[in-house]
């Protein structure tokens, strides 16, 4: 199993444009081969939280290879640029 957990924080006054960029990909994230779950989830202190769970991280990287081209695709204005990035290896 692998984790992938990206934090963002969504620009002032963008909170549901920002929500909506995430469902979105979530959408597209479930349709990939190789993912157990996504989800978007809220932290404490505002931010938002993209976490998808892959049967392996062979299958991530075969999925972020494949989805390069359609990341650009996505609007992402609503986020900050600075974000945090979990990769969590099942040991």
């Amino acid at each position: 199993m692998f984790v992938e957990i990206n934090v963002h924080v969504p620009k002032e006054g963008m909170r549901d444009q920002a929500l909506r960029a995430l469902h979105d990909l979530a959408r597209e994230t479930k349709w990939e081969q190789g993912i157990r779950q996504v989800a978007v989830l809220e932290e404490g202190g505002g931010g938002l939280c993209f976490l998808a769970v892959w049967e392996s991280r062979d299958a991530w990287q075969v999925s972020r290879r494949a989805k390069a081209d359609a990341d650009r695709n996505l609007d992402l204005a609503a986020l900050e640029d600075s974000s945090q990035t979990l990769l969590l290896d099942e040991v």
